[in-house]
């Protein structure tokens, strides 16, 4: 009579494989895919797969998204801009940009600081016009803004 059936073998061989190199996950993501493949061809090597990915000490992929704007032609009541953006956080984010405004004197021209806005970012990655509210008040100005930001 023998200690291990075959079947249990063959299930101590599975549990082996899972903690060598063969199974070697680097994120938890992929520990679970690893899970997941398992369970198609073995129930226990399934459950075991998702006790390593319990336990995976993988580094979570830090993720950020960035966005820019650029300006258009001042017109007589507002700036168009167009937004650059990269996120790939999964959800909208809210992006804010500068509006400077050129000073009401003499000389060089020089801008100052007049106020901020924001604007929504979705998902993905691409690119959109948009346009800064009514400035009835300002003569000419630009927007400015870049940034990039954790999920």
């Amino acid at each position: 009579m023998t200690l291990f059936s075959y079947h249990k073998y063959n299930d101590f061989i599975l549990i082996q494989e899972i903690y060598t190199q063969k199974y070697t996950a680097y994120t938890k993501d992929e520990a679970n895919r690893i899970a997941d493949s398992n369970l198609q061809s073995d129930g226990i090597s399934y459950a075991n797969g998702l006790a390593q990915a319990d336990r995976c000490d993988c580094p979570e992929v830090k993720k950020t998204w960035s966005a820019s704007v650029s300006s258009g032609q001042f017109n007589s009541s507002y700036i168009p801009f167009t937004v650059t953006y990269n996120n790939p956080c999964g959800m909208s984010k809210t992006f804010t940009y500068s509006i400077y405004k050129m000073k009401d004197w003499d000389g060089p021209t020089t801008y100052e600081f007049y106020k901020t806005e924001t604007v929504s970012i979705p998902s993905g990655s691409g690119s959109f016009e948009s346009r800064t509210g009514f400035l009835s008040e300002i003569r000419e100005g630009y927007v400015s803004g870049s940034g990039s930001f954790d999920c």
